[in-house]
């Protein structure tokens, strides 16, 4: 749609921050419980990284070392932190998906290994989800914590499988 708009860029589209904010709560603890960190513990299961190896890749990484490169927030209002969120949201995504395709032959796991390894058939093993309170601005804050550090332990985990030679930065870009 084009023509003149009666409000400033990241103003006045969204109405329901609390809508959003919820939305992108239950995709990013979807994604890590679901997704990710089943994905490392069935790596260092079979071997491929250990927790080390990750300790290991945390020290030595520097910014400038960095495979996955976060884009600045345009603007500081509430609907402009909550776009923020959601484009961060789906760059983590992305990268879990990039972790999680078959970009190292040792990384090629079915379906059924995936349910298993986070615990749809047995309770014991289920990746609890966390839990999200406060005012919308605290909550905010929380997710922005959040995924500065799960969006770490994915940027760990891609070094340690450079690092391991699992993979190369160039393949990896690749499939980026």
């Amino acid at each position: 749609m084009s023509g003149k708009h009666d409000h400033k860029p990241f103003e006045g589209h969204m109405h329901d921050f609390e809508a959003h904010i919820r939305a992108v709560e239950e995709d990013l603890e979807y994604y890590r419980a679901k997704r990710f960190e089943p994905r490392i513990f069935y790596l260092i299961r079979r071997g491929v990284v250990t927790f080390y190896d990750l300790l290991k890749a945390r020290v030595a990484l520097k910014r400038a070392d960095q495979f996955f490169k976060l884009k600045k927030p345009q603007g500081k209002n509430i609907e402009a932190r909550v776009r923020y969120l959601e484009e961060w949201l789906d760059e983590y995504v992305k990268g879990i998906a990039l972790v999680s395709a078959r970009a190292v032959e040792a990384m090629d796991m079915v379906t059924e290994d995936n349910r298993k390894e986070r615990g749809d058939y047995d309770d014991f093993f289920k990746f609890q989800k966390k839990q999200h309170h406060g005012t919308l601005e605290e909550r905010m804050a929380n997710l922005e914590q959040d995924l500065r550090d799960y969006q770490e332990l994915l940027e760990v985990l891609v070094q340690a499988l450079i690092k391991g030679g699992w993979s190369t930065r160039e393949e990896l870009k690749q499939r980026w």
